[in-house]
């Protein structure tokens, strides 16, 4: 890839995986499939990395949230705790399923920062390499 085609992909890449409601795998199909399996690799490895400086903004969207949100409301969200947490974080990234539970459950009990950006990456590596080798 160009280096104009990186400036265009990081962005992209972190703003899709944070709360805004804007899909990232139509970006990473895009700027991946115009290289072969070298570039995809490239371009998924990038976007998981991006995965993880986008789980900095749901920690401190998060936080914010926590002490804003009614405790009425905090009951209703997700209650996920200790190490089953993160493996529940690390399944949700993986699985094509709907990652907001997880920024509900961020809300409720917000988990420490380095471990999240970690299960998040790990779980979402896997899943866009898969996406990018089938879509070409």
């Amino acid at each position: 890839m160009s280096w104009f085609e990186w400036v265009c992909f990081i962005p992209l890449a972190v703003l899709c995986n944070t709360a805004l409601p804007v899909p990232f795998d139509p970006v990473l199909i895009v700027f991946g499939s115009r290289h072969g399996s070298g570039g995809a690799c490239t371009v998924a490895v990038v976007g998981s990395l991006c995965a993880s400086v986008g789980a900095i903004a749901d920690i401190k969207l998060g936080r914010s949230a926590h002490t804003r949100v009614s405790p009425k409301w905090l009951r209703l969200m997700p209650h996920w705790t200790g190490r089953r947490a993160y493996v529940l974080y690390f399944l949700f990234a993986l699985l094509p399923v709907p990652f907001s539970v997880v920024r509900l459950a961020v809300v409720r009990n917000p988990p420490r920062l380095v471990p999240y950006q970690i299960a998040v990456t790990l779980g979402r590596l896997p899943r866009y390499l898969l996406a990018i080798l089938l879509s070409s």
